[in-house]
């Protein structure tokens, strides 16, 4: 009598796929590396103009960023704060490009290409003009978010997991699908 064993294990793992998709399980805290001191966020303003502000001790909603898949074979996001989930942010179509919030999804000029320049460094891109680089700007007081044509330093960001106590990956898990796989393994 020939008995065979068929043993069957069901796990849960976080679905990375890629060099970015991590960026759907969580929120995240951008800086540019030509300064480290300064993080990219959200301001109040009619438009949701996007900034950057350096009180580290001090990062709030409005700078802790929600990354949205499009789809789940392209690097593009939609981008939101946890403040304003339902503002995504989008580059205008202004001489210097700014870079604002919108209170619906964005077409292309809000649907970011995230691509990885190094291990925890990204640029960021829009779909309609992809030759263009998110940058934070160095010749303001409040360090304007605009496009720039190269990426340069300006435009090349740390990526950050945010790691307050409070929004702890546990229930980012169970709140986003995109982040838990069903893995079944037959041995």
């Amino acid at each position: 009598m020939d008995f065979r064993l068929l043993l069957i294990l069901t796990g849960f793992t976080a679905v990375l796929g890629d060099d970015v998709g991590f960026l759907s399980c969580g929120n995240y805290t951008m800086q540019p590396v030509n300064n480290e001191d300064w993080y990219v966020r959200v301001g109040s303003d009619e438009k949701g103009t996007v900034k950057g502000y350096n009180f580290w001790f001090l990062i709030f909603k409005d700078a802790r960023f929600n990354f949205e898949r499009i789809q789940d074979d392209e690097p593009y996001f939609l981008i939101s704060t946890m403040r304003w989930n339902d503002w995504f942010i989008y580059m205008t179509d202004t001489p210097n490009g700014q870079v604002e919030s919108m209170n619906e999804k964005p077409g292309p000029e809000g649907q970011w290409m995230v691509q990885r320049v190094e291990n925890g460094k990204y640029t960021l891109s829009p779909r309609k003009w992809p030759q263009k680089y998110m940058c934070m700007s160095d010749d303001t007081l409040d360090y304007t978010v605009l496009a720039c044509d190269e990426a340069g330093t300006a435009g090349i960001f740390l990526i950050k997991k945010n790691s307050s106590r409070y929004y702890q990956q546990i229930k980012v898990l169970f709140r986003n699908e995109h982040c838990i796989q069903k893995q079944t393994i037959i041995l």
